[in-house]
């Protein structure tokens, strides 16, 4: 549908911005030759009919050429596919003819008073067409843009993150066909291609806003939920369950959110679960009567979602950034209309920009990453990897509720600012996936996770998987076979050459594995080296890109070799191959009120990151040190 539409519009929409770029250089041109002098129409030739004719035409152009742009661009939802360099090219070539029309038809043609009936005729009739159109047009604005003031609105945060266009919104149905729910607001996910779909429609992954997360606008408590509708079928409307799988909260002062037409089985609350602004309430699916993955909110009177009585309240979201017309801008309490671009902006995340989100980099003594920064998507983070570009950052989240879940988050870089942290699609929190590393060419990535296996193997045991990136995001997440069998693993890490290195037993001997790859396939795990011995717990790792390097995260539960929780040791490769001693890695790095895990060292070799957890303040944060530290050590133990 979008497909068809953008074929039929762009070239079309192209076609007629060229179209007014050749009358404005005619214009302009005639104007320089001064093929047709003129004169202000109030000593314009003619009688007085002629002369008031000429600021009706003025005022009736610049109404009609507004009123045609608002009702292209705003009423008319399919002109939406447009993309934003076509719609900037027609709004500028065509808001530029009209003006240069609406300033030359002040100014009358010397010659008019001896012109044939039929060319007076005709000045007379572009003015009725123009007023015409002004009064048949400019009205819908009047009508359309006005909405409740804030006083008589519910306030809460935009729930989703990343680029939007509000599809139906606003307070007439004009913009918004929303005849039952007024005031309720529909939105599509726009991707880096700037369309709201890849591939060609028809299936659910095809849409952007498929598998979104969606977010908690306000603090509240979950009312009611449904989430055993089917949300992966095109072409098959629910008329029987509208809003399709659904979590309804109470934000208070007798208001409830709704949002609609999530996935099944991704509702990630219950009934009675208290929530804060922020958390994670599920993700976007196709299901109810629905033609496509989209979002759906509104504010309503009732904690269910029986439509019997139901009464719908206007609402603003508290900050954001809009695009209306050609230029974004930051709006407070701001309305939504259709066809308006929407950016989430969080009031409690800065703005970050620079490298490294903004932060001041350390010295050698370590220092927190972000305090707290990231905690804004769940209650906690750790192991954080950045792309070769340095223009990503991907992290473990944990939430601490009844049953504690872990899952990938990512904070990117977009126009120099750093966005707040989302959740990735692939990793809702179900399966507990962690620790995870990228690839040298950055567009896979290797994770441990809980997901169940075929075979028989119990879900709770910790396996390989991994993810690909293409034009459409991050793939579904498939089991990494080594040597053709999965792996039940600790922390992965990659060097350069694709070389992977966990922490692993194999056939009852626990240490350090690697597993090469060899025309695109992992093959069978080799062992690399135990630290200290058998007893030695083996965790977190991270492989130096030349592998000249093996940083590991261990502990002793008897306390003989350093302490009972978690330290960090590293070992440097001898000239021969073989590993050295592991070295401690110090107490500015190691304490013995936390642990220490979580080793990564910046794609740029500066810096060196690892996590430390207060187990008695059960806090922890991820820290970041000069990686000259890493050279200090190998001077102080060279082999």
């Amino acid at each position: 549908m979008f497909q068809q539409f953008e074929k039929i519009l762009k070239p079309g929409f192209l076609g007629l911005s060229t179209l007014f770029l050749v009358l404005i250089i005619l214009r302009i041109r005639g104007l320089i030759l001064r093929r047709n002098p003129r004169v202000p129409f109030w000593k314009g030739p003619g009688n007085v009919l002629v002369r008031a004719a000429a600021p009706i035409r003025t005022l009736s152009l610049f109404a009609a050429g507004f009123g045609l742009l608002y009702f292209v661009f705003i009423i008319a939802i399919q002109t939406a596919v447009l993309r934003e360099t076509v719609k900037t090219l027609f709004i500028l070539s065509f808001g530029l003819w009209v003006l240069i029309e609406a300033v030359m038809s002040l100014f009358i043609s010397e010659k008019l008073s001896g012109q044939s009936v039929f060319r007076r005729s005709l000045y007379f009739l572009t003015v009725l067409l123009c007023l015409a159109v002004a009064v048949v047009l400019f009205p819908k604005i009047l009508q359309s843009c006005p909405f409740p003031p804030e006083s008589e609105c519910v306030i809460i945060d935009f729930p989703v993150r990343g680029e939007w266009l509000a599809g139906h919104a606003g307070a007439t149905t004009l913009t918004n066909a929303h005849f039952k729910n007024r005031y309720a607001i529909d939105c599509l996910k726009i991707g880096p291609d700037g369309r709201f779909y890849r591939g060609n429609e028809k299936e659910v992954t095809d849409f952007y806003s498929y598998e979104e997360p969606v977010y908690a606008p306000a603090d509240g408590r979950v009312t009611e939920r449904v989430d055993g509708n089917p949300s992966d079928r095109m072409g098959k409307r629910d008329t029987d369950n509208p809003g399709g799988n659904y979590v309804i909260l109470d934000i208070g002062k007798g208001k409830y959110f709704y949002v609609g037409h999530l996935m099944k089985d991704r509702i990630l609350v219950r009934e009675g679960q208290v929530v804060t602004s922020g958390a994670l309430l599920g993700y976007i699916g196709n299901s109810g009567n629905t033609f496509f993955p989209h979002l759906h909110i509104h504010i309503q009177n009732k904690p269910t979602a029986d439509p019997e009585g139901r009464i719908t309240y206007p609402f603003r979201f508290r900050k954001i950034r809009r695009k209306r017309w050609l230029f974004w801008r930051e709006v407070n309490n701001a309305a939504l209309i259709r066809n308006d671009r929407v950016r989430s902006l969080d009031p409690d995340f800065p703005t970050l920009t620079g490298p490294y989100l903004g932060q001041d980099p350390p010295g050698r003594i370590p220092e927190v990453f972000l305090t707290g920064l990231l905690n804004t998507v769940t209650t906690g983070a750790f192991c954080n990897v950045f792309t070769p570009e340095m223009d990503q950052m991907y992290f473990t989240y944990y939430q601490r509720a009844e049953n504690a879940v872990s899952g990938i988050a990512w904070i990117r870089r977009v126009d120099g600012v750093w966005t707040r942290p989302e959740i990735l699609g692939f990793s809702s929190g179900d399966f507990d996936d962690n620790d995870m590393c990228l690839l040298p060419d950055g567009n896979t990535m290797i994770f441990r996770s809980r997901r169940p296996l075929p075979a028989g193997r119990r879900p709770e045991n910790t396996f390989l998987w991994y993810v690909t990136r293409g034009e459409g995001g991050w793939s579904a997440a498939r089991p990494l076979l080594c040597g053709g069998e999965p792996v039940r693993t600790g922390y992965p890490s990659a060097s350069g050459s694709n070389t992977l290195y966990f922490s692993h037993r194999q056939k009852g001997r626990l240490g350090v594995y690697r597993s090469k790859r060899v025309n695109g396939e992992y093959q069978t795990p080799e062992y690399v080296i135990t630290l200290f011995s058998q007893d030695y717990i083996h965790g977190d790792l991270f492989v130096a890109p030349d592998e000249s390097y093996l940083i590991v995260s261990g502990r002793d539960p008897e306390g003989k070799i350093g302490s009972k929780i978690l330290d960090l040791n590293i070992l440097f490769k001898r000239s021969d191959g073989s590993w050295g001693c592991p070295v401690n890695m110090g107490p500015d790095i190691n304490t013995r009120a936390a642990g220490e895990n979580c080793p990564a060292v910046s794609p740029d070799g500066r810096y060196f990151f690892f996590h430390r957890y207060d187990r008695q303040k059960k806090r922890g944060n991820m820290y970041w040190v000069d990686a000259g530290i890493i050279k200090t050590l190998k001077a102080m133990n060279t082999v």
